[in-house]
């Protein structure tokens, strides 16, 4: 059976639960704006690449994926996948 939860204000709970600690917590909220980063700066290049359809469309299946990979980390007790997950969305947001 597979449960999807919404997880808000418990994520330091969750991450012990999958095995983390406070430091991974941090590393992985962190994750999500190196991503980010590396991102805009790609998006900067590519812009004069491809055009903005393309790179909206592929920022979007880049975060589907990332927000099934995130859901699904706390059903494969990882705390890796949570950290991919974050590094993910935050490429998708960037």
């Amino acid at each position: 059976m597979l449960f999807f939860v919404l997880i808000v204000g418990n994520r330091n709970v969750w991450m012990v639960q999958v095995g983390g600690d406070s430091s991974f917590l941090g590393l992985t909220v962190g994750a999500f704006s190196g991503g980010r980063l590396a991102m805009t700066i790609l998006v900067g290049v590519l812009g004069g690449i491809l055009t903005y359809r393309h790179i909206f469309i592929g920022a979007g299946i880049l975060l589907i994926i990332s927000n099934l990979l995130y859901a699904f980390a706390g059903v494969a007790n990882s705390k890796w996948l949570i950290f991919v997950a974050r590094i993910g969305l935050g490429l998708g947001a960037g």
